[in-house]
């Protein structure tokens, strides 16, 4: 009887998920076929199947587990500081993790087939609710530590600001075009976090001081 290896098994399926990531970000989902995806990774289309049994349950993975990655890596950002510093850190750290060919993949694919195909639509907004749920509310995030005493004001800051940084990354970085490509990172998240923070601040009146005797 044949033995598998399970850590060859594992890197065989993370190549499996990085190429089909690959194509479905470039030619789109539906344009893909699993034929596609085995002559990307070198393997036989029959070999596949001992993976995956279908191109959904490969896309489904894809962002199951990018969606896990998301959540684990909030939780690694500080929960004390000032928001200016927080929101730096977690848009620096955004950019940063682009730099895996993986990440601006999966980025691709969510800006480019998304809001284009229902169902690639339907499975993202389905996994993302059901991570979110299996591994904690975002009643847990690291933001809400806030010096603003406003939760409710403070994600919906962290939510405007990385809506920015994901265009100002895909216009950078994956398009490679517009006014966003002559940032220096550091500087623009630096800026941009500072318009945010201050913004914030001024819709929260400061913590009342104790009167002096």
């Amino acid at each position: 009887m044949r033995t598998v290896d399970p850590k060859a098994h594992a890197r065989q399926v993370e190549r499996i998920l990085d190429a089909a990531c690959s194509l479905f970000a470039r030619r789109g989902f539906r344009e893909t076929t699993l034929d596609d995806v085995a002559a990307a990774c070198r393997m036989k289309k029959p070999s596949l199947y001992h993976y995956f049994t279908s191109k959904e349950t490969i896309l489904r993975q894809i962002i199951l587990q990018r969606v896990k990655e998301a959540h684990a890596g909030l939780q690694t950002l500080p929960r004390e500081g000032s928001l200016r510093s927080r929101l730096y850190q977690a848009g620096l750290g955004f950019l940063e993790n682009l730099k895996q060919r993986r990440n601006r993949d999966f980025l691709s694919l969510l800006v480019r087939q998304v809001p284009n195909d229902p169902f690639v639509r339907q499975i993202f907004s389905r996994l993302k609710r059901e991570s979110i749920a299996v591994q904690g509310s975002c009643q847990h995030s690291p933001f809400l530590a806030s010096p603003l005493d406003d939760p409710e004001l403070e994600l919906m800051a962290m939510h405007q600001f990385m809506s920015i940084v994901v265009s100002f990354a895909c216009e950078k970085k994956i398009w490679r075009m517009g006014p966003e490509k002559g940032f220096n990172d550091e500087r623009y998240i630096g800026l941009l976090a500072d318009i945010f923070s201050r913004g914030a601040e001024s819709l929260w009146p400061p913590h009342p001081q104790p009167r002096t005797k």
